[in-house]
């Protein structure tokens, strides 16, 4: 009897400790200093073989990582890969170089099997519409993120890797008091419909664009200036049930094989809105 007893008792430890794993495990947490450009672009560091590399948070980047030639050089555990080739919005072709590196440390987060390819200043330069464009030649993208839910907060200089809603409430960000916004997978990113003066646009979000953008139409006319860009100020911008009021949406030759988007929700907005992604449930909510 004495034995059964104990051997229950065992069974019921045993099964206890396999159910506080099973249910901690589910949760991460990672907290990630950022700093915002003069330009309004978000960077942290990462670490790749115990060293720190700074690089840009670019939410509308396919690539997992770019690195500079002369970081990639300082990498002892790379693997070569074939070249990657894309295009940027206008259609041009590019091509990189590309490695695959073993891990990758996103704060307190691990990844493995990390994508990287060479940075090319071509494509930098044109996709650069204010600053220098090897200012900050090296990015993480949105592969690195598409797994986990994130809070980009750059008023307060944070981004928060995490799922731990408590956790994240402790810090200041009750969720439920978040817009809540449904999106769509496109070929750049998470997009979401806002409401403007020209209608519903279906906008990709992108922490590598400085400004908020629409696709130029011979249709859109009371056009100005800024930057010496042409530029459509739109007196309503409504996300969810919000409107947030007045937006200079830049106008841009953006190439019609992107039939999925309108344009982008840049950093002229998101630098003001703390945003948590639910990249794998597709939904945005915006303070």
């Amino acid at each position: 009897m004495k034995k059964k007893i104990l051997f229950f008792i065992v069974f019921v430890c045993i099964s206890s400790v396999i159910l506080w794993l099973f249910i901690f495990s589910r949760y991460y947490f990672s907290c990630l200093n950022i700093q915002i450009s003069p330009y309004s672009i978000p960077t942290t560091q990462i670490k790749i073989e115990e060293k720190e590399y700074l690089v840009k948070i670019d939410l509308g980047s396919k690539f997992p990582l770019v690195l500079t030639h002369e970081s990639l050089l300082n990498l002892r555990n790379k693997e070569k890969k074939e070249k990657v080739k894309w295009k940027n919005f206008k259609g041009k072709s590019f091509s990189a170089n590309s490695y695959l590196l073993s891990k990758v440390k996103l704060g307190d987060i691990t990844l493995s099997n990390i994508l990287v390819h060479e940075n090319n200043l071509e494509f930098r330069k044109s996709a650069c519409f204010a600053g220098n464009s090897e200012e900050y030649p090296q990015n993480i993208g949105r592969p690195l993120f598409e797994k986990f839910k994130i809070i980009l907060d750059c008023k307060n200089n944070k981004l928060f890797i995490s799922n731990d809603l408590k956790k994240l409430k402790k810090k200041g960000y009750d969720i439920s008091t978040f817009i809540r916004v449904p999106c769509k997978w496109g070929r750049t990113g998470l997009i979401l419909e806002v409401e403007t003066d020209l209608g519903a646009k279906r906008l990709s979000i992108d922490t590598g664009f400085t400004v908020s953008s629409l696709r130029s139409s011979a249709e859109i006319k009371n056009i100005g200036k800024k930057y010496n860009l042409p530029i459509f100020t739109t007196k309503k911008f409504i996300i969810g049930d919000k409107d947030y009021g007045a937006l200079d949406l830049f106008l841009l030759d953006i190439t019609p094989e992107l039939n999925e988007l309108d344009g982008v929700l840049g950093m002229d907005f998101i630098k003001n809105h703390a945003m948590y992604i639910d990249f794998p449930a597709k939904v945005v909510y915006i303070k």
